[in-house]
């Protein structure tokens, strides 16, 4: 199989943690079973990624340097639009940012099967950009989606948000 696997950041400092991590063991375990896996995903500018030829970095902006919201990375989108039909299956690890979101509600939208994996990123949480977010974009993308969990409260958490990844494969 063609799989993209896509993260929010790679970071010098490993900022974004757990998902690129996951992201990275999950391209490791596809590969050696014999899948040729392409992984894309926004770029501090500082971080030498691992030398993959088959890990596109594209350079992501944060309007504020203390947090991920808004974080932007236009290239990432652009190649998004241009390649991601070549792919059997896109696997998104999802998060509330303007890379992750729109990468897989793209893939969503040209039909190209979708799996989101949210890594208890996307909480219910009560701000009204959070809440605007979800009703314009995390609803509809999980929705379309196969979903993994990494718990039951996740599951919960994501329910309560309105979307619901009930009888989703990956629960």
């Amino acid at each position: 199989m063609r799989v993209l696997h896509v993260a929010a950041l790679v970071s010098e400092d490993g900022a974004y943690g757990g998902p690129v991590s996951v992201a990275t063991d999950q391209v490791r375990a596809l590969r050696s079973a014999g899948h040729q896996v392409t992984l894309i995903a926004g770029w501090d500018g500082r971080a030498s990624g691992d030398g993959d030829p088959a890990t596109l970095l594209f350079r992501a902006r944060r309007p504020r340097p203390d947090t991920f919201a808004g974080m932007v990375a236009p290239g990432l989108l652009g190649w998004v639009l241009r390649h991601v039909r070549q792919f059997d299956v896109v696997h998104v690890h999802l998060t509330r940012d303007l890379v992750t979101l729109p990468a897989a509600w793209w893939a969503a939208r040209l039909g190209v099967p979708l799996v989101v994996q949210t890594h208890g990123q996307v909480r219910a949480e009560r701000g009204r950009a959070q809440a605007l977010l979800d009703r314009v974009w995390t609803r509809r993308v999980v929705q379309r989606a196969a979903f993994l969990a990494l718990t039951r409260h996740e599951v919960a958490d994501l329910e309560r948000q309105g979307c619901p990844p009930t009888g989703s494969p990956g629960w």
